[in-house]
């Protein structure tokens, strides 16, 4: 350790490169000085320790602990959709926690009405033009929609945009949710990137939380 901090000093003070065997070297040291001493110390096992155990928001926690488990025994798929689950439950939890505060209990995150049923079909236009037009727009309005809502929580809206292309389908239904899973089976790296933004997520909102008292 003493080699390892006298090399980082030389890099961050002096500007001395370190070789690419010399960061294999101490990344293997660091992991065995961790390994032996975080179980000697606090009594845990190094490699079970997790992020999410820093985790407050109870649905997303519980999804990505069985998110975990499932990554553990190489069940990718499996993974997904609990990352998936974690990450919109999150959303849904968070929010449902500030309606109260709000008049009329409308949500602080509320963007517009839902337009899914605002098309030319349910309205019935028979105008083809007309129709595309009332189409385009219900579509326009839609994406901006769900665009202003992530960033509303303070997410990253290109690391969601690579999650939300890597992760199943979303939808909720009055009798929970439906995922409309991927044909193909991601690989360890995907996964663990969405595990990681989900968390990051988490992390994002419990930084800034709040809980009005009214008196």
């Amino acid at each position: 350790m003493r080699r390892f901090n006298k090399t980082r000093v030389n890099l961050k003070h002096h500007g001395t490169m370190v070789s690419k065997s010399d960061v294999e070297y101490f990344r293997v040291s660091c992991l065995n000085f961790f390994t032996d001493n975080v179980k000697s110390i606090f009594s845990v096992d190094f490699e079970s320790i997790s992020l999410v155990s820093f985790v407050m928001i109870k649905a997303a926690k519980e999804h990505l602990e069985k998110a975990e488990h499932e990554i553990n025994n190489g069940n990718y798929k499996n993974a997904s959709s609990e990352i998936t689950v974690a990450f919109w439950q999150m959303l849904e939890e968070y929010e449902e926690s500030k309606v109260e505060y709000y008049y009329g209990y409308r949500s602080p995150f509320f963007f517009g009405s839902n337009m899914t049923f605002h098309t030319s079909f349910f309205m019935k236009i028979d105008n083809d033009k007309m129709g595309r037009f009332i189409d385009d727009v219900k579509e326009s309005i839609s994406a901006m929609q769900s665009a202003i809502k992530i960033l509303s929580f303070g997410f990253d809206y290109r690391k969601f945009t690579k999650f939300d292309l890597l992760s199943p389908g979303y939808a909720k239904t009055t009798g929970g949710y439906v995922l409309n899973e991927r044909g193909e089976t991601l690989c360890l790296d995907d996964i663990k990137w969405c595990f990681d933004f989900v968390i990051e997520c988490c992390m994002i909102l419990q930084n800034f939380d709040y809980k009005i008292i009214n008196t």
